[in-house]
This record gives structure tokens, C-alpha cells and sequence, in this order.
């Protein structure tokens, strides 16, 4: 009988339970992580690469996107002996291609700002990082027209780039919030997103010609016309008429 429960709990002795059901991307994922860091390096490069070249086909600036975010990933994960030179060469070979192909000098300093930031001690960050991140957002006017351009978001940074960005970034928060922490593999949480959307249009634009409404709105142009309410009241309003509408269509 003692033979018989052992043999259901946890198999034969020896083996933890389910040791035998870790599954495939567990075993990937612990191959992946035996291996060195310069091996893991030049796999990831290597992707990298491959995928740079797909996208280059697309874009010329996304394929330039793929291989600048992996090696800044890269940079931030190696060992302190790797960091600084690694950092310095990445920095001297955007300078040669600004030099002798097309890539803006903007790119390149601004990887050598963020590289500055990263060598900041860990005794200063605490507030060496937020003064450099105020300072450049103070001298914005001065370099702003000087920025490189993104495909589909366009100029970077400016005002229509961050609502794009944060645009994605809070369809991206519903869709973890639903299939994520909730497990529903629901998609259509996003009409709920429309809702609020509809409403700000609605009240903050000129959806209708002969209307003549203003609550708080600024910088209207002369002879306006539409419904026209301050931002921090329609954040509150659409917001109410989403749950609103979340709750009735929940119900059922």
C-alpha cells in the first residue's frame, strides 16, 4: 500500500514530483540558460542580424531599430569587464557610419548621452539621473528639429510620437489585464478602449459642424465650431461612460 501511494505521489524514488512533465519551453529555457554568456551573446546577435536584414527590407531604419536595441539589451546584461568597452566601440561605430553613410549624428549622441548616464556611480544615480533627464527635457526646443525620424511614428521625440506610444502602451495594459492576470483569451476588450476613444472625440473635436460648445478648452482658432471640453473633464467623463458601458454589456 506505502509502494502504491509513493508511486502515484511522486513517481519512482528519487524524482521530485512532475519532474518527469517540465515541459519543452522549460527545457529550453534551462538549455538557454547553461549556456555562457558568450554563447548566448553570439546566438542572440546572430537572430539579430537575421531579423535586421528582413526588416531592412521593409525599412532601412528598422532594420537599424533591430540591431540597436539588441546591442544596448546585450550591453546592460554583461559583465562589468564587457560594459565600458563595449559600450565605447558601439558609440565610435555609429560615429563612422554618421561619418561615411547616412546614419544621423542625432542617433549617435544620444546614445552617447544615455551611455553617460549608465557610467553615473550607483551612489549619485539616486538623483544624478533625474537631473540629466531634466535637463534634457529643459534644452528639448534647442535640439528638437535636430532628431532623427522613426517609420510609422515619424519624428522622434515629439508630442505625436508620445501619444502613439502611449496609445500601444495602454492597449498593450488591457490586453495583459484580460489574458494575463484574468487567463480570458478575449480580445474584445478593446471596444471598451472605443468607447472612451468615441467619447473624447465627441467632446473634444469638431465631430459636429453646428454646434458651438466650449467647457474649459484652450487654444480654440477663430469662428470654431464642435463640442469643444477641457481634457481633464473628458478623461473623467469617458472613463465613467466605459465602465458604464463595460458593466451593462458584462451583465448578460
Amino acid at each position: 500500500m506505502t509502494e502504491q501511494l509513493t508511486s502515484h505521489a511522486g513517481g519512482t524514488q528519487g524524482e521530485s514530483p512532475g519532474s518527469e512533465q517540465i515541459g519543452y519551453r522549460n527545457k529550453l529555457r534551462a538549455a538557454w540558460r547553461a549556456l555562457t554568456f558568450e554563447q548566448r551573446l553570439v546566438i542572440s546577435l546572430g537572430a539579430a542580424l537575421v531579423v535586421a536584414i528582413l526588416l531592412w527590407l521593409v525599412d532601412h531604419a528598422l532594420g537599424y531599430a533591430a540591431l540597436i536595441i539588441t546591442t544596448i539589451y546585450w550591453l546592460r546584461r554583461a559583465p562589468a569587464r564587457y560594459k565600458l568597452p563595449g559600450e565605447v566601440a558601439f558609440i565610435v561605430l555609429l560615429a563612422i557610419l554618421a561619418i561615411t553613410w547616412t546614419t544621423p549624428w542625432s542617433l549617435v549622441l544620444l546614445m552617447a548621452v544615455f551611455a553617460a548616464i549608465t557610467w553615473i556611480p550607483e551612489s549619485r544615480k539616486a538623483w544624478a539621473v533625474p537631473v540629466a533627464f531634466l535637463v534634457l527635457a529643459i534644452l528639448y526646443p534647442f535640439y528638437s528639429d535636430q532628431m532623427f525620424t522613426m517609420p510609422v511614428f515619424g519624428v522622434w521625440p515629439d508630442v505625436g510620437t508620445g501619444v502613439y506610444m502611449l496609445v500601444f502602451v495602454m492597449m498593450a495594459v488591457g490586453l495583459n489585464i484580460v489574458v494575463g492576470y484574468a487567463g480570458l483569451l478575449d480580445l474584445g476588450y478593446v471596444a471598451f478602449y472605443a468607447f472612451g476613444a468615441y467619447t473624447a472625440a465627441w467632446l473634444m473635436s469638431l465631430q459636429f459642424p453646428h454646434a458651438h460648445f466650449s467647457l474649459g478648452a484652450i487654444g480654440l482658432f477663430p469662428g470654431w465650431t464642435g463640442v469643444h471640453v477641457t481634457m481633464w473633464l473628458v478623461l473623467i467623463v469617458a472613463g465613467c461612460i466605459t465602465a458604464l458601458s463595460g458593466i451593462v454589456i458584462g451583465l448578460p
